[in-house]
């Protein structure tokens, strides 16, 4: 309970007001899943396509529909996640230059290399994909931005016909495809 409490909440207009709460919901009462539920389902209603039913909770969007065929229709939307895709590639690439003088650089061992991508560069590349609807298109774009990226660290590139798992052994990286399902 939350007796007498003063909450300060910052509106739409951006005012702040202030107001009593009298009573409260303890965590891990039974109805504060639904109420959440209700609550996030009235305040995203305009945001929510026109499905037979969309479910949102905090970090998790369920689509149902009666055919297979109209929830492949909703996950397509308007290409957003490709979108997404590209950007968050294009966002390891950046991290990558950044640090180029040092990843190219033949004296530092490779492991070093690869404990800088798992670090820095897959983390960037993989930010948000846990809330992506991912495609086996996005999977690939993904591990073929990662190899050429490895591949570029280590000084070699297709041409060079070296095995995918070999340059993954010498700078110690797990495929990305791995990553992105722990996610």
């Amino acid at each position: 309970m939350y007796d007498g409490a003063k909450i300060r909440v910052r509106t739409v207009g951006g005012n702040l007001d202030h107001f009593s709460v009298m009573m409260g919901l303890h965590q891990g009462l039974a109805l504060s899943p639904f109420l959440f539920a209700l609550v996030m389902d009235v305040l995203t209603r305009h945001i929510q396509g026109e499905v037979s039913w969309c479910m949102l909770f905090a970090n998790d969007i369920v689509l149902i529909d009666e055919t297979r065929d109209g929830v492949n229709a909703q996950l397509e939307g308007d290409g957003e996640i490709d979108e997404d895709v590209t950007h968050r590639i294009g966002g390891s690439w950046m991290k990558r230059k950044l640090a180029s003088n040092i990843l190219r650089d033949k004296k530092v061992p490779p492991k070093l290399k690869g404990k800088f991508y798992r670090v820095v560069v897959r983390p960037t590349m993989l930010y948000g994909a846990k809330c992506w609807p991912v495609k086996i298109a996005h999977v690939q774009k993904m591990k073929v931005a990662e190899m050429r990226m490895l591949r570029w660290m280590c000084g070699h590139t297709r041409l060079d016909k070296i095995r995918n798992e070999v340059i993954r052994d010498k700078v110690d990286v797990a495929p990305i495809q791995d990553k992105m399902r722990e996610a």
